[in-house]
């Protein structure tokens, strides 16, 4: 059995899976990145969103990006719900498109609300109390 021809056979079988398993690992990894790129530029979003709501932070220079605010009133505290959509064009030989939506809340709480209701709430209780 000739040796020569069985490490070419081996190599050639062997060495384009080490690179296919190479290039789908750079594949996840951008993909988490995309992720984590995203879901950090939402977070951001919504904290700067809620700063300038109770008015404890100013954030300059702010820009929303893609990503869509929704306000939402409570007795206690009000809120911001963000979302974000994500569209990957996967190309090659299947084309894919992949998409994912990214969705978040942030509590807004204003002291001078809370501290309110608070002391509304505990002067009902001493009272029945």
């Amino acid at each position: 059995m000739n040796k020569k021809g069985a490490a070419i056979v081996e190599g050639a079988i062997i060495y384009p899976l080490i690179i296919l398993s190479i290039i789908t690992a750079l594949y996840i990894l951008i993909g988490l990145y995309n992720e984590a790129a995203s879901v950090s530029e939402l977070h951001t979003v919504l904290r700067q969103s809620s700063g300038n709501e109770s008015e404890t932070v100013k954030a300059e220079n702010f820009k929303e990006g893609g990503v869509e605010l929704n306000n939402k009133m409570g007795i206690f505290y009000d809120s911001i719900q963000g979302s974000i959509k994500e569209e990957v064009k996967a190309g090659g030989l299947i084309k894919v498109i992949l998409k994912k939506d990214y969705c978040d809340e942030i509590t807004i709480i204003d002291e001078e609300k809370y501290i309110r209701w608070s002391d509304a709430a505990s002067g009902i209780i001493k009272k029945e109390v």
